[in-house]
């Protein structure tokens, strides 16, 4: 029996070693240590939008879709999709304006994708989604009006 448990204990520090110096047991800390953090904890789109995009315009109309039904029967799960003919690396920045802390979520796409993303947002209550995504240095942006039944974020 404790030949057993000696095997698989070793075994089990292998396979973590290995794990280790193929540099997979990094610190979650290092991932994210250029995450806006005081940008999603901000109050208003304009607070946040200021620490975002640092003063740049977010330009409405042509170049970003944002797609999601009319009403969403439950505000804590509205699948919404962004949907761009934008190239190149892309950044998706997504906000609720009715939220209590109205942005929602942040993706890097890589320019291999082909300009479209889907998720899941919380809503507080019913209000505008409004998609930024930034490509060639630029902010482009797509609003919604979206109609909440029950809500998600209390």
């Amino acid at each position: 029996m404790n030949r057993r448990i000696l095997l698989r204990s070793g075994l089990t520090a292998g396979q973590l070693a290995l794990a280790a110096k193929a540099g997979l047991l990094w610190p979650v800390t290092v991932l994210a240590s250029e995450w806006p953090a005081d940008a999603f904890q901000a109050t208003s789109y304009q607070e946040a939008a200021a620490m975002l995009f640092r003063g740049e315009p977010v330009e409405e109309g042509g170049h970003v879709r944002l797609e999601a039904k009319d009403i969403a029967e439950d505000g804590s799960t509205v699948p919404i999709r962004v949907v761009t003919d934008l190239s190149g690396p892309l950044t998706v920045t997504l906000f609720s304006l009715a939220n209590p802390t109205p942005a929602v979520g942040r993706f890097e796409l890589s320019g291999a994708l082909d300009g479209r993303l889907d998720t899941r947002i919380k809503m507080a209550q019913s209000g505008e989604v409004l998609a930024v995504v930034r490509a060639q240095g630029r902010h482009y942006g797509a609003r919604r009006r979206i109609q909440v039944s029950a809500g998600g974020c209390g």
